[in-house]
Order: C-alpha cells, then structure tokens, then sequence
C-alpha cells in the first residue's frame, strides 16, 4: 500500500503558476469559498513577473518548526495514536532533554517544558535532542519517519549542498508525506505537511533555507515589544527609544565629561573579561583565565582551560565552571572527532592536546549527522593547532549512551 501511495504522489505534479491561475478561475466562476487551499485573488497576483507560487521563499520557522513538528507532537500524544506517548514516557523524555549540555553556538539551554518553546529550542530539538530522546521511547516504525525529516532538514541549512544530497531530501521528505498521511490519516494533511513537498524545489529556486530564514525578523520583533512600556501610543515608543539607542551606540552625542562618555559607550559592550591574554591581530586567540606551565614534547607551554577563537568558545575537559554547556568537542578538518584535553600556548600560538573520540560506522538514526560514541582513548592524545578546528560538536549523553550531533551552520540568527 505504501509504495502505491508513493508512485502516486510522486507522479502528481506540484502546484506552478498555471494551476494556481486555474484555481482562482475556478474559485471566481463557482463563488466557492477555495479551490485546493487557493482562497481568492489579491493585487500582488496582478504584479508583473510575480509567480504567486514560487516568487516566495519556504518559511521552515513557521511551515516547519511551528507547523510540521508541532502537528507531529499532537499526533504522538493523542490517545488514539498507533504511537502514543504516554504521560510516564512525556517525563522519561523531560529528564532527558534537562540532561543535555549543548555548546554556546546553541543561545538557549535545553527547555523540559515544551509549552515554553520559543522557535528556536523547536529547531534544535529537531536537530539534535528529538532523536536521541525518543529512542526506545517512541516506535521505532514512527522514529524513522520522523528521521526522514531531521535528515532533510539538516541538509536544507547547511551552507554547501550537493545536487545528489537535493534529490535525497526530495525523495525522503515525500516519503514522510506519504507515510504522515498512511499513518494518521487524510484529515492530518495541512497546509504545512503539503508544503513540505515544496521546500526542494524552494531551495533550488531561492538558496539554502537559512538564507530565507524569518528569525531575524523575529528576533527583531522581540527586540522592539522589550521597549514598550505601556499601551498608549505603542509605535511612538518603539519608533523613539530604537533611535536613542542607536544614538548612543553610534557615539554621535557630545558628553560634558570622558567619565559619562566611556559609562554610555560601556552600555552596549559585551561584558568583558577580567583575566585574559591575547597574542597578534583581532582574530587571534584570546586566552581566558589562569595558566600553568607544562613540558609538552620538550618544549615549555602555558596551559589553559578556556579560549576564545573567531567569537567561538573552547575549553578543556578541566574546566568546571560550565555546568550547563560543553564546548570540549570538536570536529577537526580531517573530519576526525576529538574532545579537548588541554589548551596549550606555545610561542604565541594556539595548540589543542586531544584525545581520539571513536564513533560505530553506522549511523544510529539514519540521519548523517547524529554519530554514536564506542569509545575515547585518553592516551594516544593528538595536538593540533586551532587553526585545525573544523567546528563544534554538541556532546549528548543520553541515558548512559553518548552521541556526537554537528550543527548545520553556526551563524543564523536564533
């Protein structure tokens, strides 16, 4: 029954310009109040060289993090669920994800309530947690639909993209529209899911979905409600206290004395340091905290447990301030995964003492980003200069079994 559902979805053509026009026609004609979700014209459609379908770029905050993902919670909780969660499995989950410490490429710490979400802990649960989370909790049969979707989307944010990885997510994410309508049924088939069959072609169309993203737009929105003190004259407000910050922050005032002149210049700096060293231009490396010396190979090092590269944050296994953040884990330009044993500065430079992370050759969720740990080997330590730091790697350590997941980029706006 599946593969026949497939063929047939995969043979219907996606919605293109003509359609549409047609379904307008046939809402005018019929004084219907839609046709196939088109719901009557508007002037924008009257636009030269505007394609009412593909002239916008797919919203994945909206269409699939508040949408897809969202729906596919309420499915899994309904009590007529073939996949139900139950309320004892809901709290095995929440002890889970409060276990979890993520790098600081993620701004938002693990949230155990999910009616607190913002978008982006959505996101990173898609990503990283969800998996993870729900395995040997949710059916494995729904744990591999639902990877479909973690694995495209993955993909879709990255900054390269191959053409073979694009007809993959073409491929899986009508599978998971398929099977989302096999399992709970036509009346489930939303705006959303169906939509979910035009993010490919989106994406060819318009770039990677972090380039379309609207969590600028809403981080920005966030950043104009906190300037709103009462309800009277509300855009006033905004309009007037945005253009004294940026006022301030770009140091076009003239101040009576230095001493309120570095105050206001103070005000919108990052919190700074009270002990660090710093070696050459502004993208060196900045070394946080107190050092010792040690003998590295013969020669003497300073060594550290935190650091800060490209506005990135390292630090060692040693460290212990961080409670709730792991940033030891990184993944190497020789795709290599190691934990940080020591920062080390030796004439000048930035080095890492590593130690080898080994991963099982299969993947754990079908999902190419999400690697499982067999073992870490402390004593055949490798150091490298930081310059060979690929990128991060969260570190999850779930129910007594530790996965490696990588972030498809590391500077969206969140």
């Amino acid at each position: 029954m599946f593969h026949t559902n497939e063929d047939r979805l995969v043979n219907q053509p996606l919605r293109s310009r003509e359609s549409h026009a047609e379904d307008l026609q046939s809402v005018i004609l019929s004084n219907n109040s839609s046709a196939r979700g088109v719901k009557g014209d508007i002037s924008l459609s009257a636009t030269p060289y505007i394609d009412m379908v593909w002239s916008f770029s797919y919203d994945y905050l909206h269409g699939t993090l508040a949408g897809v993902d969202n729906q596919l919670y309420k499915q899994y909780t309904k009590a007529e669920s073939k996949f139900k969660i139950s309320s004892f499995d809901k709290n095995r989950i929440k002890q889970r994800i409060i276990s979890i410490k993520p790098t600081h490429d993620i701004h938002r710490l693990p949230e155990f309530e999910r009616s607190n979400w913002h978008a982006v802990d959505v996101k990173h649960w898609i990503l990283c947690y969800a998996l993870p989370c729900l395995s040997e909790i949710l059916d494995e049969e729904a744990l591999l639909h639902y990877s479909l979707l973690v694995n495209s989307l993955f993909t879709l944010l990255k900054t390269e993209i191959t053409a073979e990885e694009l007809s993959t997510c073409e491929h899986d994410l009508k599978k998971f529209v398929v099977l989302y309508e096999y399992y709970f049924h036509e009346t489930s088939m939303t705006f959303n899911v169906h939509s979910v069959l035009h993010i490919v072609e989106s994406v060819k169309k318009n770039g990677p979905l972090w380039a379309n993203s609207t969590f600028p737009f809403e981080n920005n929105i966030h950043q104009l409600r906190q300037l709103i003190n009462g309800p009277n004259g509300m855009d006033k407000q905004m309009s007037r206290k945005h253009l004294e910050r940026l006022h301030f922050k770009t140091g076009n005032v003239d101040y009576s004395t230095d001493k309120i002149s570095n105050y206001c210049s103070n005000l919108f700096d990052n919190k700074r340091l009270s002990t660090f060293f710093t070696y050459g231009d502004q993208n060196a490396v900045v070394f946080v905290g107190k050092y010792y010396y040690k003998n590295i190979n013969g020669t003497s090092a300073r060594v550290y447990k935190k650091c800060i590269y490209k506005h990135k944050v390292f630090h060692s296994i040693n460290y212990t301030r961080a409670q709730r953040t792991n940033d030891s884990t990184i993944k190497l330009s020789d795709s290599d995964f190691r934990q940080i044993i020591s920062i080390l500065c030796i004439d000048k430079k930035c080095y890492f003492q590593l130690s080898r992370i080994d991963v099982y050759d299969e993947n754990p969720f079908y999902v190419n980003h999400i690697k499982k740990i067999r073992s870490e080997n402390f004593e055949q330590y490798r150091i490298i200069p930081i310059t060979d730091c690929k990128c991060k790697l969260n570190l999850l350590n779930v129910r007594n079994t530790r996965y490696l997941c990588e972030l498809p980029n590391d500077f969206e706006i969140q």
